[in-house]
């Protein structure tokens, strides 16, 4: 800084010319930082779907189960299979389920859905694809995927 400032008492001349010259070195720096911004929004971004990517096929084990009441007398799992069972008409048993969680309640008074998670992914394909069967019914199969 006492050079600048030595500088510009010198001559208005080498002033003029050291102003231009830290004008273009601001200006280089200016352009650098842009780039280096652009750069790390890139990143982020290719991070923030690599995630979502991952989360997806996590939670692409799992299946959703609507209208299945809260009871803390009876077991759930037992519940969830039996109403499957009536329901959709599929010989399933608790063995079979490896994750059976109620979901916290999103809307007060109503029951938050039951997580499924199954030990054989081919029996949670022949699931999902059976949830027709539930149409007309206060259940519901929906997947566990992310927005």
């Amino acid at each position: 800084m006492n050079e600048l400032g030595h500088r510009c008492q010198a001559s208005p001349v080498q002033v003029e010319t050291s102003f231009a010259c830290l004008r273009e070195e601001f200006q280089e720096f200016k352009t650098e930082m842009l780039s280096v911004l652009e750069l790390l929004r890139n990143q982020i971004s290719v991070l923030c779907k690599s995630i979502d990517d991952i989360e997806m096929r996590h939670r692409r084990k799992y299946l959703l189960v609507g209208g299945i009441p809260e009871d803390n007398n009876i077991d759930l799992t037992d519940t969830v299979v039996s109403s499957l069972i009536n329901k959709i008409g599929l010989a399933l048993s608790v063995e079979k389920l490896s994750v059976c969680v109620h979901l916290a309640n999103i809307v007060e008074g109503q029951c938050g859905p039951v997580m499924l998670r199954f030990t054989e992914p081919s029996l949670r394909a022949t699931v999902w694809s059976m949830k027709t069967a539930l149409k007309g019914t206060s259940h519901t199969i929906s997947e566990f995927l992310t927005r």
